[in-house]
């Protein structure tokens, strides 16, 4: 199934034709790059959108002890991963406060440089494993999948719903990339793990570049 860009009048006729609403399970992710300065930013970007994600990530939140409570969105539980030796990077998870969760620590991703959350959702009784990952331009790519692999593993093992969201910083669209994209998607197939973004996701006009960066990944 391809993915479609959509302006935000054409989201809002999407969600109304194909009758969405928040009591379905649906997903947003943003590379904020800072919430201390972007928060407001995108406050009015969902406001906009006008509709309730049940379930909002973040990565690059940039979060640290003096930050962590001061950016929450209304009607959210949240949870957050912050690097603690080092600036930058660090994850959070908005929850819709309709819906019972509990933390997944026992999935976190083990490799210092990739910062991961892990949440189990209870929703229509039936448990569903979301992932919110973020790994940095400079981290371990071998390390990374490996660790990301044994997290794979484990879920499939518990037999659940699973979705996977953030920006591993791997071009899915490259053949050339070292072979980081092909080893990230044979690792996510043999895991019955499929892309949900097709499109690219980032333009740079300067650099006259365009790659799939931001991901999100389903088992269902």
């Amino acid at each position: 199934m391809e993915s479609e860009y959509l302006d935000i009048d054409q989201f809002k006729a999407m969600t109304v034709s194909e009758n969405v609403t928040a009591h379905d399970l649906s997903f947003l992710h943003a590379n904020v790059r800072s919430l201390r300065k972007n928060f407001d930013a995108f406050e009015l970007t969902l406001g906009s959108l006008d509709f309730p994600f049940p379930i909002i990530g973040m990565s690059e939140t940039w979060h640290t002890d003096a930050t962590v409570g001061a950016y929450e969105l209304h009607g959210y539980a949240s949870v957050h991963r912050m690097r603690k030796e080092r600036r930058g990077g660090g994850v959070s998870l908005f929850i819709s406060q309709r819906l019972c969760f509990k933390e997944r620590t026992d999935l976190t991703l083990a490799t210092d440089n990739v910062d991961s959350l892990f949440v189990e959702i209870n929703h229509a009784k039936k448990p569903v494993v979301v992932g919110l990952i973020y790994r940095p331009p400079d981290g371990d790519r071998q390390q990374f999948i490996h660790d990301l692999s044994i997290a794979l593993h484990s879920m499939r093992a518990e037999k659940k719903s699973c979705i996977l969201m953030g920006d591993f910083n791997t071009d899915m669209m490259a053949n050339d990339d070292q072979g980081a994209s092909n080893a990230l998607l044979d690792t996510m197939y043999s895991h019955a793990f499929f892309p949900l973004i097709t499109k690219l996701t980032r333009v740079d006009d300067n650099r006259g570049s365009a790659t799939l960066l931001d991901n999100i990944f389903s088992n269902e």
